[in-house]
This record gives structure tokens, C-alpha cells and sequence, in this order.
């Protein structure tokens, strides 16, 4: 750790990173690898269904698909067609497109949403 950075494998990455990282090894060693992978994966199976139940209602507030695209002949998710204009707490997205280019703002879109959507919870 070097202040607000944690080196992990050569890579900088911020300090919340590290401290759940830190859990999730934690966890491991207590409950073993096997169940902690079980818990996670029906985590995120749970997660994935309730999105796809919330697109399919309309209940997603930019109105836009996350996992799936009205149109049958299109596999990119819809809200990927409409990152540009997709509001995500605090995603600069003026910022990124200006430094990055629109590409790249895809993917910090998608890293700072899947953030927003799956903050993995912690259990005891």
C-alpha cells in the first residue's frame, strides 16, 4: 500500500480494491474455496436474473436494456448503443470521451456501471 494505491501483482490499483480483496482471501480461508466460489456465483446469478427482470418491466430509470436488445437481430445490449448519453454517478463522462475517445468511454461506462450495479455485499 502507498497511500490511496495498492500494488497488487505489479499493478496499481486503489485501496479498496486491496481491503476487499483482503475479505474475499479472508473468506476463503475461513469457509474454503468451493463454498465462497458457490456463494459468489449464486450472488451473481441473483443479480443477473433481477436485472433482466427489471429491464424486461421497464423499471431501469435511462429506459434503456442492460443485459439484452429489443431488437432480435442485434446482440450488443441496448444501453451500449446509448452509453454517450447514460447518466452513471460519478462517471465524468465529458471528461472521459475527451481523453480517451468514445471507445474508451464504453469501457469506463461499463467498469463504473458494473460498480454501480453489483456492489458485492459483505457477509459474515
Amino acid at each position: 500500500m502507498k497511500g490511496d494505491v495498492a500494488l497488487i501483482a505489479g499493478r496499481a490499483f486503489p485501496r479498496e480494491v486491496a481491503e476487499k480483496r483482503k475479505a474475499l482471501q479472508e473468506r476463503v480461508e475461513r469457509d474454503g474455496f468451493g463454498p465462497t466460489m458457490e456463494a459468489l456465483a449464486y450472488t451473481w446469478f441473483n443479480r443477473l436474473v433481477a436485472i433482466r427482470y427489471i429491464e424486461l418491466h421497464g423499471y431501469l430509470d435511462h429506459g434503456y436494456r442492460v443485459l439484452s436488445n429489443p431488437d432480435p437481430a442485434k446482440s450488443m445490449p441496448e444501453i451500449l448503443e446509448h452509453a454517450e448519453h447514460v447518466e452513471l454517478p460519478d462517471l465524468n463522462r465529458n471528461r472521459l470521451i475527451a481523453e480517451a475517445g468514445v471507445s474508451d468511454f464504453v469501457c469506463g461506462f461499463l467498469r463504473r456501471g458494473c460498480q454501480t450495479l453489483f456492489l458485492v455485499s459483505r457477509r459474515g
